[in-house]
């Protein structure tokens, strides 16, 4: 039997990261890397989450010049997410995941409220980062 995705982990990708995005238009996002403290505006997210696992790690992230990216604590269970990227596109924020599958990793992206599977990909950044730009459209 396959365990089933840690509270925290889920939600903070899931529900908790994505609805403050969504909310801030990635705005908070992109001041705090630029002062320097978007690994703590994430930790502030990740400790307002309830857990029994008071030792894991807070999710980390980098932006490059078109994507922020967010690397979560090691995943356990099925859906729970390897690496977050969003960015803002066509005047719309986009918000993907790479979540940990049965047999590697599989690209996901939610639209709204729905989460849409776009199939099995590589778990490695390079996979990731191709199959966003495939879905925006540039590749």
């Amino acid at each position: 039997m396959l365990p089933e995705p840690r509270h925290r982990h889920y939600g903070f990708a899931h529900v908790v990261l994505r609805r403050s995005i969504n909310l801030e238009r990635l705005r908070f996002l992109r001041d705090a890397a630029q002062t320097g403290s978007l690994d703590s505006r994430l930790g502030v997210l990740w400790n307002g989450i309830p857990s029994a696992d008071l030792y894991e790690h807070a999710p980390t992230g980098r932006v490059t010049e078109r994507f922020l990216f967010i690397r979560m604590p090691e995943p356990r269970a099925i859906s729970e997410a390897l690496t977050i990227a969003t960015t803002e596109h066509a005047g719309v924020v986009r918000y993907f995941t790479l979540e940990k599958s049965t047999q590697n990793a599989v690209f996901c992206e939610w639209r709204d409220d729905t989460h849409v599977n776009r199939g099995p990909v590589e778990a490695n950044d390079a996979a990731f980062e191709q199959a966003i730009l495939t879905a925006l459209g540039e590749s």
